[in-house]
């Protein structure tokens, strides 16, 4: 279809998928065209990373066809739904298509939550937000450093694949990731506060959990080499 009225009129749902900076305006007039026409599509925003500021704008449209949308948490393919885990953010009007989402996907086998936006934006900074800033500080890291490693461990590699994928990434996303006020609130200072703990401690030891693989197989291969302490 050439334009959004003519989707609005012949959908029984209209999902906005657009970067944040055009979503609003498009949610907004999608539900104006619902609404004059007296269509019966209702909207739905499932690209927005983060759902609280769908939530406000949704509940400010009035008597509004809208919904927010759901989010799966899983690749294109499922090799096992239980595995995976889908979250619904829900808001006060949307009870019955919530409770016809999360029958589809529970019969279908997957781990159904529900949130709050609230609940679900936290948890989005904690996870997302937090792996977006450390990708951006590991990316500018390596730019000071000079590049890529000849060296380049098992280790190293990792932080380049995180670098690099989030680099990769549009900076409409990034910017909405990182400016997000939950992520300044709980992220950077969390960040900050482990960067300063870091640089005040002259040795970091590791928490009671660690596995103690490193030295689990420097001691196999001294027991395999017979190692006796003088550099035989």
């Amino acid at each position: 279809m050439g334009d959004l009225h003519s989707v609005v009129r012949a959908a029984d749902y209209t999902i906005v998928a657009t970067p944040p900076s055009q979503s609003r305006r498009l949610i907004l007039e999608a539900v104006r065209i619902a609404r004059s026409e007296g269509a019966g599509s209702r909207v739905i925003s499932d690209t927005l990373t983060f759902k609280k500021r769908v939530a406000d704008l949704y509940t400010r449209t009035g008597n509004h066809p809208v919904v927010i949308g759901i989010h799966p948490l899983f690749s294109s393919r499922i090799s096992n739904p239980r595995k995976h885990m889908l979250v619904v953010a829900s808001y006060s009007g949307v009870e019955d298509y919530v409770a016809a989402i999360k029958k589809l996907f529970t019969d279908a086998g997957l781990n159904v939550i529900e949130m709050t936006p609230d609940e679900h934006d936290i948890e989005v900074a904690r996870t997302i937000g937090l792996s977006y800033l450390l990708g951006q500080l590991a990316r500018h890291a390596i730019q000071r450093m000079g590049g890529s490693s000849m060296l380049a461990s098992t280790t190293y590699r990792l932080v380049e694949v995180l670098s690099g994928s989030i680099a990769s990434d549009s900076c409409s996303l990034v910017e909405e990731i990182l400016s997000d006020e939950d992520v300044k609130r709980l992220v950077i200072p969390a960040v900050e506060e482990a960067l300063k703990a870091i640089k005040e401690e002259s040795s970091l030891a590791c928490g009671e959990e660690g596995s103690g693989f490193y030295e689990s197989l420097y001691c196999m291969v001294e027991n395999c080499v017979g190692y006796d302490g003088r550099g035989s």
